[in-house]
């Protein structure tokens, strides 16, 4: 899959790098991509690939069904208890040491 913006289509840009002496040489600026889904203009909810500018719209439109929620809806262990591994076992043994709950 190329690093392109799903729903707008922007792709990374091209240009020079320039040092002090003016020494140049090729680079490209990529898009920050982040995962999401959204829902269309039909209901159904599907899984792209957006840029950062355009997740900001979405969100600013309410259709976004999925970034970051856990944080925001549910209680924190809980979410610990989504996550695999020792990553959880860790973050759940910091809400019990320093009862964050």
């Amino acid at each position: 899959m190329s690093r392109k913006d799903q729903l707008t289509g922007k792709a990374a840009l091209f240009g020079n790098k320039r040092s002090h002496a003016m020494n140049h040489s090729r680079r490209r600026w990529d898009l920050n991509l982040q995962t999401v889904k959204i829902r269309d203009a039909k209901g159904n909810i599907i899984s792209v690939k957006v840029s950062a500018r355009t997740l900001k719209t979405l969100k600013k439109q309410n259709r976004v069904v999925s970034f970051n929620e856990t944080s925001k809806t549910t209680s924190a262990p809980a979410a610990a208890l989504q996550l695999k591994g020792s990553y959880a076992l860790w973050l759940i043994s910091l809400f019990i040491l320093f009862d964050l709950s």
